[in-house]
């Protein structure tokens, strides 16, 4: 049984460096977040999420772990994931960071705080769809303005492997109506 035990320790045994947070850090997260700014960079309303994270000191980290984003308010820092050994297209990457500061500054600018559950089941549930109503439409308006200037279409296709196509072509739609409202 001890023989089974400390097989299973083992095989459940965290590999790799350790970040600061006590997570497991991406062996290529240097690489994954500089092609993820540069990509953010061409979006203006990336550029102006880049601007918040450096006002604000929060950090950027690639964990290894499944496909996942967010905010850890307690270490003042931003994270993506994405498997180890493999290598995050900048894409998928942009789109997460940009998910996972706008959590961030949900969470510094107290417009949508992390909901309570002690504000009851219905106020909670309420909370989380309107915090991920919000990124979601922030990532939206990311994907379109790096579509728009520089006609990078593989992020919509990213976008769309994440269940928001739809959106995309929402939103893409209300900016071609607005703009011949305009003409």
């Amino acid at each position: 049984m001890s023989d089974l035990i400390a097989k299973l320790n083992k095989a459940l045994k965290p590999r790799g460096t350790t970040g600061p947070q006590g997570t497991f850090r991406h062996e290529n997260e240097a690489a994954i977040l500089e092609a993820a700014k540069k990509l953010l960079a061409k979006s203006e309303l990336g550029a102006e999420m880049l601007a918040f994270v450096r006002d604000k000191n929060i950090e950027m980290h690639v964990l290894r772990n499944k496909q996942d984003f967010g905010y850890l308010p307690d270490k003042s820092a931003v994270y993506i994931s994405c498997p180890a050994g493999q290598d995050m297209p900048p894409a998928r990457a942009v789109i997460h960071l940009a998910g996972a500061i706008r959590q961030a500054y949900q969470q510094v600018s107290g417009e949508l705080p992390a909901p309570n559950i002690s504000a009851g089941k219905e106020r909670f549930a309420k909370q989380l769809v309107d915090k991920k109503r919000d990124y979601t439409m922030y990532q939206a308006v990311v994907v379109y303005e790096i579509v728009k200037r520089t006609g990078l279409l593989e992020i919509i296709d990213e976008f769309e492997h994440m269940g928001y196509r739809t959106l995309y072509e929402a939103y893409a739609l209300d900016m071609a109506e607005a703009s011949e409202k305009k003409e």
